[in-house]
């Protein structure tokens, strides 16, 4: 018989729910706090060993030595492949003036946020009234998909809303597309990470070592990715199968054949997916410029139109151009 582990004492499952309380108060500080969440970013890089020897970022304004205080900042990170445009990975633009010089320093032509509401809050920036409408008159794509930051479970439940975006606005712009989250630290480079090994097809090593050569002091968190793959997976075992015996891998070329083919089949399945999506993607973009521009050359036309017969209409419902009519029903060409 298999031993039973022994059960955690009282006091020892007191003490693992006061740790995970200070380490949600903790995240929830850091989420709404500038200076809270930059010492959190500290403590992490200096966990994972990048806080020693990092060179400065390539583009803007290289923050402190050895400190993530927030300056604005990039590196490219571009996939080996000629296809692929360039992406740059930053911190966020806090005004007008700092998206007009990623126009003017970086040439950007589109911008994926992932800052959250919170982020926005704590860093007193007007997304929305300042930030976008800058972008737009640069000519710049600006996007937002809001995930939380520090929180694993969210980044993981919107990685693939976030990849969606991100392969969208790299087939939409010829210029290079701009992704940030609060610091460029965590989340924009999940992002990226998603971005080539989800819709790209590479592996996940080789896309965590050529987004932390673009941008040294990366450093997404591994297990939203993970989480984030598995789900986008469940349930397509058929699929899967069908590309693994598709694939042209056999005993004699040595190795674990099965589970190499099982792998490239899993990616396979995941390209195609992030593949149809953008091409849904590409005629909804269209769909939106074609009314927008439509909307502009008949929009003298429409109030015309509209205007036209409504005198002497009173309270009157589903008839048009009725005249001197009370309260009348149903008919329509009124």
């Amino acid at each position: 018989a298999v031993p039973r582990a022994p059960r955690a004492t009282k006091g020892e499952t007191d003490a693992a729910d006061a740790a995970d309380d200070a380490d949600e108060t903790e995240v929830a500080e850091a989420q709404t706090d500038e200076a809270a969440g930059f010492k959190k970013r500290e403590e992490e890089s200096a966990a994972a060993g990048l806080t020693g020897g990092v060179r400065p970022p390539r583009g803007g304004d290289p923050p402190p030595p050895g400190r993530w205080q927030w300056t604005l900042n990039w590196d490219p990170v571009v996939a080996a492949d000629a296809a692929d445009a360039a992406v740059l990975v930053g911190s966020c633009p806090r005004s007008a003036a700092d998206v007009s010089r990623l126009a003017r320093e970086a040439g950007v032509g589109a911008v994926l946020s992932l800052q959250s509401d919170l982020c926005l809050e704590a860093l007193d920036i007007d997304w929305e009234d300042e930030v976008r409408p800058a972008g737009a008159e640069e000519g710049i794509l600006m996007h937002r998909v809001g995930v939380r930051d520090f929180d694993r479970l969210d980044q993981a439940a919107m990685l693939p809303v976030m990849v969606r975006a991100l392969n969208a606005l790299v087939r939409a712009s010829d210029k290079p597309v701009y992704v940030h989250c609060t610091a460029g630290i965590n989340r924009a480079n999940l992002c990226v990470l998603g971005y080539l090994t989800y819709a790209r097809g590479m592996e996940l090593d080789d896309a965590l070592a050529l987004v932390r050569e673009g941008r040294p002091q990366a450093n997404p968190y591994v297990l939203p990715w993970e989480q984030a793959r598995a789900r986008l997976l469940a349930g397509r075992e058929q699929e899967v199968f069908i590309k693994a015996e598709m694939a042209d891998s056999t005993k004699e070329d040595g190795g674990d054949w099965v589970k190499r083919d099982w792998g490239a089949a899993e990616a396979a399945v995941l390209m195609e997916t992030f593949e149809r999506q953008a091409e849904s993607d590409r005629w909804l973009m269209q769909a939106a410029v074609d009314a927008a521009a439509g909307t502009k050359s008949t929009k003298s036309a429409k109030v015309t139109k509209g205007s036209k017969g409504a005198k002497g209409t009173k309270s009157s419902k589903g008839k048009k151009g009725s005249k001197g009519k009370k309260g009348s029903k149903g008919k329509k060409g009124s």
